[in-house]
């Protein structure tokens, strides 16, 4: 009964993560990095230095493809649960789970490079200090 209820919670936490990274995370930080190509063209045609935004553009691209590639793996991982409960515990821990933290990893690059007017979700400052 404990395995079969771990399993399915951290099926349920699993899907959730790439609900939340694919329909949310995602989506933000692809806003921003457009405001911030916007910011640079216009800095481009007056001559100005865009090396920031550059610099910045560059994290959060590499931050946004890991997070995508990261959610591929995922969702490819759970569709190849072994069927007895002990296996896919073993499996859900040493798989799931794993991939849940690698994807938590750019998440959270994500979250402290985008700027706070695109983030979907209150931060840990936020919660901490308001």
């Amino acid at each position: 009964i404990h395995l079969e209820a771990y399993c399915k919670n951290i099926n349920i936490e699993a899907r959730t993560s790439i609900d939340m990274v694919m329909h949310q995370i995602l989506p933000a930080a692809m806003a921003y990095s457009k405001s911030l190509c916007e910011g640079m063209i216009a800095k481009k045609n007056l001559g100005i230095s865009r090396k920031a935004e550059a610099d910045l553009l560059s994290k959060l691209s590499a931050a946004t493809d890991g997070c995508y590639e990261k959610c591929e793996k995922l969702r490819i991982a759970l569709e190849t649960i072994p069927a007895k409960n002990e296996e896919a515990s073993i499996y859900y821990h040493d798989v799931i789970v794993a991939g849940m933290q690698q994807l938590r990893k750019d998440a959270d690059v994500l979250e402290q490079l985008t700027d706070k007017n695109y983030w979907p979700y209150p931060t840990y400052s936020d919660l901490l200090f308001y």
